[in-house]
């Protein structure tokens, strides 16, 4: 309540006034008592025994904190300032000179400032690597021990948040690169089925080659002659005739003639025809494939090093 601590700071107050009193006091048992006639001291002793609370002023005033506890008091005062200067302070980092004025600028000693900058490294105040073999470092005092946590963290990527990060945007990149070639590959797709199916159309037209040679071979077998006159035709129409362009083919194209390889090969042309057509950048298609085939590859490879939970 407010009479309460009003109670408490006439306390406070009156335990100043006493404190400054104590050495006096002292004084005046030490010296005033030997001074008193032997009667007076009785006296004295006699009103002393009559007050109790003069007697625990007394033991009071004996106990009162020596000059060593007195100097490490305000030393302590000194050191809590420093540290509030300290965490006041806006800059994440000081040099060594600046940070031992700023401790001479709060009363500390020369010899207190090193004792003073090792307990605030040792309980996270301050970070000062005095034993570093960098020089730099061991020239800088960091204000901010958060700070330098933090880019630890980031440096060494210890909860792999980096990692994470790092998916997170070639994710993204690929979701963009994705939104680039769906509409492009609805193109790519109806033009490679036109080029498909003429393709197709000219398999399709080659088998009248085989199935009108053996109608002709028929009629002039069994109609207009005989299989004596016939046979030796029929080598050369289906034996010499299809070895030589066989053999001029591959003359020509420096490749084995097989009917799988063909179509493609005829795909593969009239795709090309079909996209100049349409005006289609066949090279810049490819180009994105390959780039969302890269960040996929990438994406796999950091996952595989994120640790499961």
């Amino acid at each position: 309540s407010g009479e309460q601590l009003n109670r408490i700071g006439f306390v406070n107050c009156y335990g100043r006034m006493l404190r400054r009193l104590a050495s006096s006091g002292r004084l005046l048992r030490s010296a005033g008592l030997a001074a008193m006639p032997a009667a007076s001291q009785g006296q004295f002793c006699a009103k002393k025994a009559q007050f109790p609370a003069l007697s625990q002023l007394s033991r009071c005033f004996s106990s009162l904190p020596s000059s060593e506890d007195a100097r490490f008091v305000l030393g302590s005062e000194r050191v809590i300032d420093l540290r509030r200067t300290i965490e006041q302070d806006g800059r994440s980092k000081i040099s060594l000179q600046e940070f031992n004025d700023m401790a001479l600028q709060k009363g500390l000693e020369e010899s207190e400032v090193e004792i003073v900058a090792q307990s605030f490294h040792n309980s996270g105040i301050i970070f000062h690597f005095s034993d570093s073999s960098s020089d730099a470092l061991k020239d800088t005092v960091f204000l901010k021990p958060q700070d330098v946590i933090s880019a630890v963290h980031q440096a060494f990527d210890l909860n792999d948040t980096v990692l994470l990060g790092n998916i997170g945007r070639l994710e993204a990149q690929l979701q963009a690169v994705r939104d680039d070639i769906a509409p492009l590959q609805s193109i790519k797709d109806k033009l490679d089925r036109k080029a498909q199916a003429s393709a197709d159309r000219i398999v399709w037209t080659g088998f009248l080659v085989p199935g009108g040679t053996f109608v002709v071979m028929a009629r002039l077998t069994w109609w207009e002659f005989s299989w004596d006159i016939v046979e030796p035709i029929s080598f050369f129409v289906t034996g010499i005739g299809p070895m030589a362009v066989f053999y001029l083919y591959f003359a020509s194209t420096k490749r084995e003639f097989l009917l799988d390889a063909w179509r493609k090969r005829m795909i593969q042309k009239r795709q090309e025809k079909q996209y100049a057509k349409n005006n289609f950048d066949a090279i810049a298609f490819g180009r994105l494939v390959e780039k969302e085939q890269s960040l996929v590859q990438q994406i796999e490879q950091m996952k595989s090093r994120v640790p499961s939970a």
